[in-house]
């Protein structure tokens, strides 16, 4: 996620990993990000997460409003990472 976030020109400043979630046949792993930077880069962050091979489904993107043009943008992106259950394979 970092590495995407820097080759998009993004600075992060928040990277909360929250509990495993555990399904039948995959595991979940919730992270919230935030980061800021101009609203093209923060376009891009998303764009590359969206086109990321691995399984990633986002809950929640919450972009806030600059106060002037031009100015940085900061948003916060709820998201979870899937992958196999490794207690149901053989």
């Amino acid at each position: 996620m970092h590495d995407l976030a820097k080759a998009a020109g993004v600075a992060v400043n928040r990277f909360e990993p929250k509990p495993v979630e555990h399904r039948a046949q995959l595991r979940g792993f919730p992270v919230v990000i935030g980061c800021t930077g101009k609203y093209a880069q923060v376009h891009e962050f998303l764009r590359a997460l969206e086109s990321h091979p691995a399984t990633i489904w986002a809950d929640a993107v919450l972009i806030q409003r600059p106060k002037e043009l031009g100015e940085t943008v900061d948003c916060e992106v709820s998201l979870v990472i899937f992958t196999n259950n490794p207690e149901i394979l053989d």
